[in-house]
């Protein structure tokens, strides 16, 4: 195959193909996606049961089906957030540990506080 017959069929293949990219851009506008505020508390909500129930029954005595269960979604929709069990332990433990450090942080400027200003009843 020539030069000028590759040319010739990539320029009929756009051709055919253009009406559909009109298409193809109308569907992926349709489709409808998840919103960020939507994710972020479909997310907290996972969390939650997961935090109640890895206190309730362990971690290992926990699966990703009770979860879904304890707010009412399918293990797919668990999937579309968490890839596994692991993943939401983990999403937990980074949670804490931040919570952890903001508290850190707020005690040493309180204590520092307290140790700068003289008590009212002394």
């Amino acid at each position: 195959m020539n030069r000028a017959n590759v040319v010739q069929k990539k320029s009929a293949l756009a051709y055919f193909a253009r009406p559909f990219v009109g298409i193809f851009t109308i569907i992926l506008a349709i489709v409808p996606k998840l919103a960020k505020e939507r994710t972020q508390e479909n997310q907290r909500k996972i969390e939650e049961a997961a935090l109640e129930l890895f206190t309730t029954q362990g971690f290992h005595g926990t699966n990703n089906r009770e979860i879904a269960q304890k707010i009412g979604v399918s293990t797919g929709t668990l999937y579309t957030y968490f890839p596994n069990k692991e993943s939401i332990f983990a999403r937990l433990a980074q949670k804490y540990r931040s919570h952890m450090d903001q508290w850190r942080r707020h005690m040493s400027i309180v204590g520092l506080t307290a140790v700068l200003q003289p008590r009212a009843w002394q």
